[in-house]
């Protein structure tokens, strides 16, 4: 932009001849503190070869120089005395640090004066290029809407178990399956508005496509601000228990739950049966605000429909759930439950079709599954069961492992991890010999940071002393992209 200022270019020029600062450092350049990293600059491409920075307090400078913004600058031009061009960059202020501006306060010797102009060329032609990058960069890496991001997960699985004695519930004691052949598409339509869908593979000839993640979400506050309030309407997983809530791209344990093979449900069963987890249809409300780079608060109220993934409701009631969770430190996390689930049962041969099931849990973990170092994650569940009994459940699950990762870039081998899972199932807090123990030991080798081969060795126990303990092998070789 253009305005007048030959007046106060001359009131300036005057102040700085007069400056006892001017008199003091004639004779030697100066070398101008750098200006924050944080605030824009303003870069001078033009013509003139002096130029006043700072309307009072004004400095010499030159074509080239980098100036802070948030000071008033002025150059007159050759074109045009007694007015001013000014310019900024403000996308380019990551790269004020590295320059310094160097300028002489008065009329120096050829030689100086001669070296000085030098500097400043080279200085302009460095600014040159920095300037073309960035404009590539950004005109090249700018969203542009609506667009689409594809990932996906494929799992394989293999057990072996002395289940014998529970073939007709089980099955074989071997098994060779796909586990989880999943595509994730995420669009998004602007940057307040994206779709989610998740088509699952899995079912084979048996069961065919299914759908699992099928949602759309809108943010209500600016991308940039640090609280985000969300409204989902879909399909989504009910927000109960933080590990059926972790992602199956990479579980530690290879299973939540008790997984095919074993006969005895653990707690993620349990509950899942219940009506408390899994998918179902509804909306949800979610608030996120953040603490800092590392910590976060999550809130979260849901109304589905409660029968579960891809199913219409069958009452005028709703399932009702609620979930928040908090980053104490960079590592702890903690969260808490609660989850009021509809259905119809049969009481006396009557359908009732007003009948609710609750349940509760709280939980931490630390870290996250794949990072370096320890990952643990420890929940308690308590409810009601789904049916008209009315039993109270109860599930206990502790999860350590350890990531160590290998600095040999050019072996096979990216990282080892190592862990163990205890689950304590109760089906009914009232009876004294249904509890089920699961123990779960495993060694997972990492082929790359998305690549996974675990093998573990499990046992299920339980403590109804005339129901057969049973062990065996589980493995599973885990890709996502």
């Amino acid at each position: 932009s253009a305005r007048p200022c030959h007046a106060e270019r001359q009131r300036v020029g005057e102040a700085v001849k007069s400056s006892p600062r001017h008199e003091a450092e004639a004779g030697a350049p100066r070398i101008e503190d750098e200006p924050p990293p944080n605030i824009p600059v303003a870069v001078l491409l033009g013509a003139p070869e002096r130029f006043q920075v700072g309307c009072g307090t004004c400095r010499p400078a030159f074509a080239g120089d980098v100036i802070p913004t948030t000071k008033a600058w002025q150059a007159p031009a050759a074109d045009a005395p007694g007015r001013c061009f000014t310019g900024s960059l403000p996308e380019a202020r990551f790269l004020v640090t590295p320059i310094r501006l160097v300028t002489p306060v008065h009329e120096t010797s050829p030689s100086l004066r001669e070296e000085t102009m030098i500097l400043h060329v080279g200085r302009l032609a460095v600014w040159l290029v920095l300037v073309s990058i960035i404009t590539a960069d950004g005109a090249s890496g700018q969203t542009t809407y609506p667009n689409v991001k594809f990932t996906g997960r494929l799992q394989q699985q293999f057990y072996y178990f002395d289940n014998q004695d529970y073939a007709v519930d089980v099955g074989p004691q071997s098994n060779v399956f796909t586990r989880r052949a999943r595509i994730d598409a995420r669009a998004e339509i602007s940057e307040r508005v994206a779709v989610v869908l998740q088509p699952s593979f899995e079912g084979g000839r048996e069961s065919g496509v299914r759908l699992r993640d099928a949602y759309i979400d809108v943010r209500f506050s600016p991308p940039e601000s640090r609280s985000a309030l969300y409204l989902r309407a879909g399909q989504e997983k009910r927000p109960f228990s933080r590990y059926e809530l972790t992602s199956s791209i990479n579980l530690p344990s290879i299973e939540r739950g008790a997984g095919r093979g074993l006969p005895f449900p653990a707690s993620n069963d349990l509950f899942g049966d219940a009506g408390f987890l899994a998918h179902d249809v509804g909306a949800s409300v979610r608030y996120e605000y953040e603490l800092d780079d590392d910590r976060r608060l999550t809130l979260k109220v849901g109304a589905y429909n409660g029968q579960g993934e891809s199913l219409d409701d069958v009452n005028n009631r709703k399932s009702f759930g609620a979930r928040g969770t908090l980053g104490v430190t960079s590592g702890l996390d903690i969260g808490a439950s609660w989850f009021a689930h509809d259905g119809i049962v049969d009481v006396g041969g009557t359908p009732d079709s007003a009948f609710t099931n609750h349940g509760f849990g709280i939980d931490a973990s630390w870290g996250k599954p794949g990072d370096e170092g320890l990952y643990a994650l420890a929940e308690y569940l308590s409810g009601e069961d789904g049916t008209v009994s009315d039993f109270t459940m109860q599930g206990i699950q502790a999860l350590a492992a350890y990531h160590i990762r290998l600095t040999n870039d050019s072996g096979w081998l990216y990282a080892v991890e190592p862990a163990f899972r205890l689950d304590l199932a109760d089906p009914n807090t009232d009876a004294e010999n249904d509890r089920v123990t699961t123990l779960t030991a495993v060694l997972g080798l990492y082929l790359s940071s998305r690549a996974q081969l675990r093998v573990a060795y499990e046992r299920q126990s339980s403590q109804d002393e005339a129901s057969p303990s049973i062990s065996g092998v589980r493995s599973a070789l885990t890709v996502n992209f």
